[in-house]
């Protein structure tokens, strides 16, 4: 919401449409009218600045947590060794799920909407994982006194099946099967 009204409060007025792949070009643009060059770079520095940033803590985090999670549904099932050390799954999913796979993304879409387009669907498809695997683990692992209320894991699997729903209507989307307006094909 935040940046819709920064949208709507500021580059509307001025008739700035940031197109595709030039947003920190647009936005430069719209600090360079008030400080000049100086403004324009410094603009174009941040955006750069918080992608970097963005970037370098979404792997750490997802590695992280998708270590963690693999570590303990894999001891669940009786698995031992190297698939169970936390410090190798990380660097796996880094290198893999978060390096690899995007590298593979962008080259086979290549253009910064499409691979926003692509992040937003792998988005909206794993949270639904994330949340039952995060209410399983709750269920199995925590002490009865620790796990959540029934309200609280109702609401989280609702939440759950919420992002489930956008995420086969995404899937359906890239399949064909219904056009992006919502109708059918």
């Amino acid at each position: 919401m935040s940046f819709l009204i920064l949208g709507g409060e500021l580059l509307r007025p001025q008739g700035l449409v940031p197109k595709e792949n030039q947003v920190a070009e647009t936005l430069g643009s719209l600090l360079g009218h008030l400080w000049g060059p100086f403004g324009f770079w410094f603009m174009v520095a941040l955006v750069f600045i918080t992608f970097c940033s963005t970037v370098l803590s979404v792997e750490d985090g997802f590695g992280r947590m998708f270590a963690d999670g693999t570590q303990i549904l894999l001891q669940g099932f009786g698995v031992r060794g190297r698939w169970t050390n936390e410090k190798f799954l990380q660097r796996v999913y880094i290198v893999v799920l978060l390096a690899a796979l995007p590298i593979a993304i962008y080259l086979f879409f290549g253009e910064p909407v499409g691979l926003l387009q692509t992040a937003g669907g792998i988005e909206a498809a794993h949270i639904p994982i994330v949340t039952a695997l995060t209410l399983y683990l709750n269920h199995r692992m925590l002490p009865k006194e620790l796990q959540p209320s029934k309200i609280i894991f109702g609401g989280t699997a609702i939440a759950g099946i919420f992002f489930s729903v956008f995420a086969v209507i995404y899937l359906l989307q890239l399949l064909g099967v219904i056009g992006s307006g919502g109708g059918s094909s």
